[in-house]
């Protein structure tokens, strides 16, 4: 009888593991392109990226965007801002090589852009605010996480 018992434990604690290989397609699933422009009186800031089109991303990744890059604009420069894992402290390792992605943008004033990151779960470093400084003549003078 005991034998029996351990023999169905072991199968009702494998079958999560079971159900879940069975979810995640051995390939990562397909992506389609997208874009979004926030408009600020210091700069537009616009997105772009590559995102999963169905519901198994979370096998391969913690947001559901593969990749995303973000740029500025204004009436006399353009460029690319520097990313979160740039500026990151080194204290926060466990976070410099995800895929961060924008999930607001705040117009500060007429010389500053607050961007929110996003990298995905729910914990204190998932998300990080980035405040993009512009110079009179429209240069990125400096970037700082808040």
């Amino acid at each position: 009888m005991q034998q029996l018992n351990r023999k169905i434990l072991i199968a009702l604690m494998s079958l999560p593991a079971t159900a879940l290989a069975d979810i995640c397609p051995d390939n990562p699933p397909a992506v389609k392109h997208y874009s979004k422009t926030y408009s600020c009186p210091a700069a537009t800031v616009s997105t772009e990226g590559e995102k999963y089109v169905d519901d198994s991303w979370d096998c391969f990744s913690l947001v559901p965007i593969k990749s995303e890059s973000v740029s500025y604009s204004n009436e006399k420069n353009k460029g690319v801002l520097p990313a979160v894992n740039s500026l990151l402290p080194g204290t926060e390792q466990d976070f410099k090589n995800r895929t961060w992605i924008v999930s607001d943008v705040q117009c500060a004033d007429k010389n500053k852009v607050t961007v929110l990151y996003w990298s995905g779960g729910n914990c204190k470093d998932c998300e990080h605010k980035v405040q993009y400084r512009f110079s009179a003549d429209g240069k990125l003078k400096e970037a700082k996480l808040k």
